[in-house]
Order: structure tokens, then sequence, then C-alpha cells
């Protein structure tokens, strides 16, 4: 975990990089910053996160496969950004989840409210969708991005919607999302 930790740092600051640069108003960035916070002192705690995902195995085909140092280093820097927008998203979406399920363990929702929390959960999904539309990568490719983080929200939302109305026994007549799978 020691090697993760270490590249979650990295992610981490590239994060609070991204933040500083595309965020101007101080209050929010320092929400967001806050927000990030989270998932790192989570690693630091043992618990892994998806935002390592692009990076391992960008680190693994470069050791591997990859033989030319440009490209290693082109592939490693494109994963780390890959692995910045899975952060910002994952927090996001993280954030949202605490607010909907009442967490009061959340330093963040308990310094700025339910209502600005949920701000600053959208403001982390338009910088990773920033971010996407900013790499150094063909359009097709910026398309498909899109559309992957677009499913994956989708199926995050349902799986939330599915453990609210768990927890909250409302009645379901039928699944709000069943067009989107299609």
């Amino acid at each position: 975990l020691d090697d993760n930790q270490a590249l979650y740092t990295t992610i981490f600051s590239k994060a609070l990089d991204y933040s500083e640069r595309l965020i101007i108003d101080p209050f929010i960035r320092k929400s967001i910053q806050t927000a990030l916070s989270k998932t790192l002192k989570n690693v630091k705690e043992g618990k892994l996160s998806p935002a390592i995902s692009p990076i391992l195995v960008a680190k693994s085909l470069s050791e591997n496969y990859f033989s030319c140092e440009k490209v290693k280093k082109y592939k490693l820097e494109l994963a780390l950004d890959l692995s910045v927008i899975c952060a910002y998203f994952h927090t996001s979406a993280d954030l949202a989840d605490d607010v909907e399920d009442d967490d009061l363990n959340n330093d963040l929702i308990n310094e700025i409210g339910k209502s600005q929390a949920i701000n600053i959960s959208n403001m982390l999904l338009f910088v990773a969708f920033e971010i996407i539309s900013s790499l150094k990568i063909n359009n097709k490719n910026k398309v498909r991005l899109f559309q992957l983080f677009s499913k994956k929200g989708k199926l995050m939302t349902k799986g939330q919607y599915y453990d609210l109305y768990s927890t909250n026994k409302a009645v379901l007549n039928k699944d709000p999302f069943y067009i989107s799978e299609k």
C-alpha cells in the first residue's frame, strides 16, 4: 500500500493543482480541496479508491510494453490526468452520497451545510468534465470519456436510488432509469 499511497499523493497534488487553476473563487476552491482531502485521508487509513486505477494500469503498461521514454512519460501523464478525473468524479459522488445518507461524519457538510455540499458535488463533476476537455488526446477519445463517465454516473445514481429506496422503504412503481440501460 505504500507505493499506492505515494501514487495517491501524486494524484492528490495534481488534483489540487487543477483546483488552483480552474476554480477562481477561494471559498469554492477551499471546499473542493476539503472534499478531495477526504479521499486522501481514506487512502492513508488503508482504503482504496477508484482514482488510482488508471495510474496503476499505465504504470504497469509503461514498465512492460512501452520502450520509448517519451511515450512512457506521455502515457503516465495522461494516466495521472485520468486518475485526477476519477478522483473528482468519485469525490463528487461520495459527497452527494454523504448528503443523501445524512452522514454526520463529513467535515465539509458540517462546515458548509447540505445545500452547499450538493453545489460543491456538482462543481467537482463540472471540473472533471473540464479536465477531460483539456486532455491532449483526439476528440473522438474525449467523447468516449464523456460517454463513459456519463454512463458510470447514471449507474452510480441508480445504485444510490435503490440504496435510498431500501433505506426509506418508499413505494417504487418503476425503475426510473430503465431507458438509460438500452
